[in-house]
């Protein structure tokens, strides 16, 4: 990378702030249903209940964080995509934590394969929302002209 490349990253949980769903759903309402949708028939998770919620994620965490889990997806994958649609096309898209996860789907706006409201993203939500806890230290670099690994 070079001082002119733009790099993408996506944060995990530190990525959420109150309010984030209610941002989300007015910037993309297309996308906002189709996450909220898919959530619903896959995970059984109705990321809408977080609408107008003020709560801080400490306490999301402890009280609902199957939804809080799928609102921080939201908001980075709505987040990269402005970014995308604003910005020149990066060198790469790294995720932090639940930020691996959007920055896989991110590129979907441009061609690559997978969506933001199906495919291994929700199946990755599910797996991390049931079985691990809030807290991760792993990051992941995804090259942005590299073909996507993951499925449609």
């Amino acid at each position: 990378m070079n001082s002119e490349q733009v790099l993408l990253l996506f944060p995990g949980q530190g990525g959420y702030a109150p309010g984030c769903v209610e941002q989300a759903a007015h910037r993309d309402p297309d996308l906002f249903e189709a996450i909220r949708s898919t959530g619903i028939a896959e995970l059984g998770i109705d990321v809408a209940e977080l609408r107008g919620d003020e709560r801080p994620l400490r306490e999301l965490a402890f009280h609902a964080p199957r939804q809080a889990h799928l609102a921080i997806y939201l908001s980075a994958v709505i987040a990269g995509r402005m970014a995308l649609e604003r910005a020149p096309v990066p060198a790469a898209l790294v995720g932090h934590s639940f930020g691996e996860i959007a920055a896989l789907v991110v590129p979907t706006r441009l061609g690559e394969t997978g969506s933001p409201g199906r495919s291994t993203s929700t199946h990755a939500i599910s797996r991390a929302s049931l079985r691990t806890p809030m807290t991760s230290t792993s990051s992941c670099a995804s090259p942005w002209n590299t073909p996507s690994t993951h499925g449609t």
